[in-house]
């Protein structure tokens, strides 16, 4: 009887696949919204992470620091809620509030006919300045003294517009709760996180400025989630800063009411 022939098997190629750890959904948020200044961004928000955990003792798991871009885009946005709120009170035709010594954001109610059409609402943030008092944190107290920290933080920060600070907190710790699934747990942390994202910008772009000293650059600038964008200068001659903010899109759109522009 004859042999069967053998059948020789070809050599297959095995692909081993190594699950990829999966991005967090903070991180996913980030990639999604920081378009511009991608890099610079992420170093703010590691550098705002340290100096939560330097004065308030604030951690975060899995150095998962893009938490804090998504924290200050939803603080931001709550405050442009309030300001929407006060433009439908016909008496504020131009308001703004000031920010724990960091910004001046409003609107102006420009009545020039030629801007009827973008809603008259002419959005306006204007730079203060670091000028904060700073409540180092010892780190052998218990963290359960986080809240004081915050609460001596505010109370040595906020002089004015106090008032209008609790329904801006109690409205983006809701915010980041339900639609981000953020428990940020006090809502004493919200201006502490805007405040220094807000001024850890502003030193990163004095950093890059340095490092150009020399170069044929007269200014730098940071986009911040489409929100904003902050040019960075100094002149010589004057031995003065200049700090700039030219709102954005997101932000024109959040103060744009037609409704209410020829009121």
């Amino acid at each position: 009887m004859p042999r069967k022939p053998k059948v020789l098997e070809e050599e297959q190629e095995v692909e081993v696949k190594i699950p990829q750890k999966k991005k967090s959904a903070a991180a996913r948020w980030f990639d999604e919204y920081a378009v511009d200044s991608k890099e610079d961004l992420r170093t703010i928000c590691d550098l705002t992470a340290r100096s939560l955990h330097d004065q308030f003792l604030i951690g975060i798991e899995s150095n998962n620091i893009e938490v804090y871009g998504v924290a200050f885009y939803v603080i931001f946005m709550e405050i442009l809620k309030f300001l929407r709120a006060k433009q439908k009170e016909k008496f504020h035709k131009q308001f703004s509030v000031e920010i724990c010594n960091s910004i001046n954001i409003g609107y102006t109610n420009n009545m020039d006919e030629d801007n009827e059409k973008v809603g008259n609402f002419m959005p306006m943030i204007e730079y203060i300045g670091i000028n904060r008092n700073v409540v180092p944190a010892d780190d052998s107290s218990s963290k359960q003294k986080s809240k004081d920290y915050m609460i001596t933080w505010k109370q040595m920060n906020s002089h004015q517009n106090i008032e209008f600070y609790k329904m801006i907190e109690e409205n983006a710790k809701q915010t980041l709760k339900e639609e981000y699934n953020m428990d940020i747990r006090t809502s004493e942390l919200v201006m502490p996180i805007l405040c220094i994202f807000l001024d850890n910008t502003v030193n990163l772009l004095k950093i890059k400025f340095q490092d150009l000293v020399g170069k044929d650059v007269s200014e730098v600038s940071i986009n911040v989630f489409g929100l904003y964008t902050v040019f960075y200068s100094f002149d010589e001659d004057t031995n003065t800063e200049q700090i700039e903010y030219q709102p954005g899109i997101a932000l024109k759109l959040a103060t744009k009411q037609d409704e209410l522009a020829s009121i």
